[in-house]
């Protein structure tokens, strides 16, 4: 089995474990040369194998039945051609903020800690679509900011970037999300407009309409 694979495999047991993807909910790629490997439609992160893989090269299918909402994996790879692997989660505390109004457009959680500007930088909301039709794929494909990653309305979570970047902004965006939820109710003192571009700036990391990691 290709290094890369196994490594994927390996990040999708950690989610699971993390309680991060609950059930079947979620998929999860990693784009070798010209060939995707993408969990298949029904899997479990907790009990992946490699039988349990979709494969895709240069429009020929063939493996694990695939998931539907392909779709959005092929449109994060186009958008981010150098992304290596893309994952979706229903992780509980991001879908949970996914079905409340959005800060910005561009980032769509209130800006309350640090670090998610660093390893993530911009998360667009994404209007709610039903999963896996073709709406939710050309609203993805109608994104206007730069983005490692999105929160998809009454939905969940999609990452890109390596495997180990788009696993930690993961984690980071439930983190968030769960902070978030907590302080629902209560005024706290947020992170500043400039604050948050200069942390996106200094770890390269997208933030508005500026995409500093090709600076």
């Amino acid at each position: 089995m290709n290094e890369q694979v196994q490594e994927m495999l390996n990040t999708a047991h950690r989610l699971a474990a993390l309680g991060l993807s609950p059930g079947t909910s979620g998929n999860i790629s990693c784009r070798v040369g010209e060939t995707i490997y993408l969990s298949g439609s029904g899997t479990s992160f907790s009990t992946l194998s490699e039988s349990d893989l979709t494969i895709l090269n240069n429009g020929h299918v063939e493996g694990a039945s695939p998931t539907k909402e392909m779709g959005f994996h092929l449109k994060v790879y186009e958008r981010n051609p150098e992304a290596t692997a893309v994952i979706h989660v229903h992780s509980p505390n991001a879908t949970a903020v996914s079905c409340l109004d959005p800060w910005q457009p561009y980032f769509a959680i209130p800006p309350i800690t640090p670090y998610v500007f660093m390893r993530v930088g911009n998360l667009p909301y994404v209007p709610y679509e039903h999963p896996g039709s073709p709406e939710l794929f050309d609203s993805i494909d109608k994104v206007e900011y730069p983005y490692d990653a999105l929160l998809l309305a009454n939905h969940g979570v999609i990452t890109s970037g390596t495997l180990a970047q788009a696993e930690q902004a993961c984690i980071e965006i439930e983190s968030l999300s769960g902070l978030h939820l907590q302080l629902l109710g209560h005024n706290p003192n947020r992170l500043t407009e400039e604050q948050c571009e200069q942390l996106a700036k200094k770890a390269k990391r997208p933030w508005n309409r500026t995409d500093y990691r090709k600076t």
